[in-house]
Parts: structure tokens; sequence; C-alpha cells
């Protein structure tokens, strides 16, 4: 290499020799890690997930209603763990068992109790009129609305919405219409081996996602399901596995239908959690559940200043 590229040609004859022996060997060795490295080959990035082939969204569709059309009715015994905030931002853990009641389409309780108390530490209702949120022993609250009030500005947040938990068993069906709105729309998530729906609908001058719901491609079984605010905000996100078949006495082994057993849903809003494992899930369990198992709690034990109406403000 030329002695002027290495920028020793002015140095003294006794130390020109050795330092532009070393700038050369220095730069030699560069320049062969960086043709070394240039030309190295990059391994092949391997693609992971399902790439087979899939259904068209009517065929899932078809399934998935197959399967919900069957769940006119559930009852189940549950163990649950909830970590609700309260108006003040204070954190409250309750756990425990209890029983777990729904009807199609807008009927659901849960309930939840502990064994050394005589009633139960959480009430969870929703009977297509009105829904309600019972906690009389930590939090000592009740709040309640109209199913006519949802989607008004005027109604007051709550810790966990018992309306938005009809939206996350898993067990509606598809309109036939399926552009009928919230209309759903259908694209095949190849990592997580899933169909992903959402429904949206019109809004004065764009359209809305209201909710995605995941369905395992092999079952057609939910396992994720994500609810919106207008502006398209998570207001619920549920995880929901450990599927098993409901026993029926009328269908083959084959064609019982399949539901989640554990769901586990977080509410960012307030940050609350309620975690809750099905057991032994069938239509009904000793005539339960009927009209009067979603009837609404007139009376709760509580003063009448912690029951609170979520939409008093709402006057139309």
């Amino acid at each position: 290499m030329p002695r002027r590229l290495l920028g020793c040609h002015n140095l003294p004859p006794g130390r020109r020799l050795s330092l532009c022996r070393r700038l050369g060997i220095v730069l030699t060795s560069t320049l062969a890690v960086l043709i070394l490295t240039g030309c190295a080959v990059s391994p092949p990035i391997k693609a992971a997930g399902y790439f087979g082939p899939t259904e068209s969204m009517p065929q899932v569709i078809q399934q998935i209603n197959r399967n919900n059309h069957a769940i006119t009715s559930l009852w189940a015994s549950h163990d649950f763990e909830a970590d609700i905030a309260d108006e003040n931002g204070q954190r409250h853990f309750i756990n425990g068992d209890g029983e777990l009641m729904f009807r199609q389409a807008d009927d659901l309780r849960i309930i939840g109790r502990k064994p050394a108390l005589p009633k139960p530490v959480f009430d969870i209702g929703a009977n297509g009129q009105r829904y309600w949120l019972l906690l009389p022993t930590e939090i000592q609250r009740m709040w309640w609305g109209y199913f006519d009030n949802l989607s008004k500005p005027c109604v007051d947040e709550l810790p966990i919405r018992p309306d938005l938990l009809l939206q996350v068993l898993g067990v509606g069906l598809f309109n036939d219409d399926l552009l009928h709105q919230p209309a759903p729309v259908m694209r095949f998530n190849n990592d997580a081996d899933a169909y992903m729906f959402v429904w949206v609908y019109a809004a004065s001058d764009h359209l809305i996602a209201q909710k995605e719901v995941w369905y395992d491609r092999k079952t057609h079984q939910p396992t994720l399901v994500l609810l919106f605010d207008t502006r398209g905000r998570i207001i619920l996100r549920a995880y929901l596995s450990e599927h098993e078949p409901i026993a029926i006495n009328t269908l083959a082994k084959d064609d019982l239908p399949m539901i989640a057993t554990r769901y586990q849903l977080f509410f960012p809003d307030s940050k609350s959690t309620l975690v809750f494992k099905l057991h032994n899930p069938a239509l009904s369990r000793r005539g339960f559940p009927k009209a009067a198992s979603f009837a609404f709690p007139d009376n709760p034990p509580l003063p009448s200043e912690n029951v609170i109406q979520v939409d008093a403000n709402c006057t139309d």
C-alpha cells in the first residue's frame, strides 16, 4: 500500500517503516473482515405459523353458528378471582366460588360467594332491560342502569360492565345478513392460526370498530375478545381457553357444543380484572336458569346512598 495513502511519508525514516507496517496490517485486516462480512449469506427467514388451506367467511360462520345455536341457556359453577378498583382508585381483591347462568340473548347472572359469608360477595347481572353490578362486602356499592341508555354520553362509568360480559361468553350468533350493521369483516392470522372477525358500523363520516373476536382455525372456538369504544380504544380484553363440551342428552358426542371454561378479563379504564373458571357446564341444572334467575335485585343489602344509577342523568 503506498506510503502516502497511509499518511506516514512525513515521518522520520526510523519511525516511518515501523508505523507504516503496523498501519498496513490493521487496514489489511479490516478490509478482509469487510469483504468476508459483505459476502456472507444471511440465513433464510423461517416462516412460523399456519399457511395451509382456510375456509371462506360464510363457511366459518356456519360452523360457529352451528355450535352456538345449541347453547340456548347455560348453568355452571365457577371459581373466581377479582381485583376491582373503586371510584377512588383503591383496589379490592375478592375470590371465591359461585354460579353462572345465561339465556339467549340478553340474560346473564354471575354470582360470587365465600363459604364464611351468608350472602354473595358480588352479583353481576343483565336481563335485557337493566344491568347491575353489586359488591356488598368489599366496596359496598351497587351500580345499575338501563340498556336503552348504554350508548349515550350521559351514562357514568362502573368498574365492570355487565352488558359487556354478554359479548365475552362467545355463544352469540352471527346475523344471517352479513351486511347488517354492525357488520363482520374476516381476515386470517397466519401466526395465531386464527380467523379474526371485526364488527364495524357506520358513523356520520367514518366506520367504527365495535368488537374483535379471534376464532381458532381448527375448532372454530373463540380465544380472544376485544371490545372498543367509539374512539377505537379497548374497553374490555378477554382471553378464552380450556374449551369443553356441554353435555346434551339428545346429541351425539361428536355433535356436542363447546364452550370456553376459563375467562381472563381486563377492563383498561378502571384497571379491574376478573378471572373465572367454569365447572360442569350444562344447559340447565335443577330447573335453573329460569326467568326469576335474572330478576333485578330491588332490595340490595346496602344504604340507599350506595346504590348508584349510572344513567340517572339521562332524561330522554
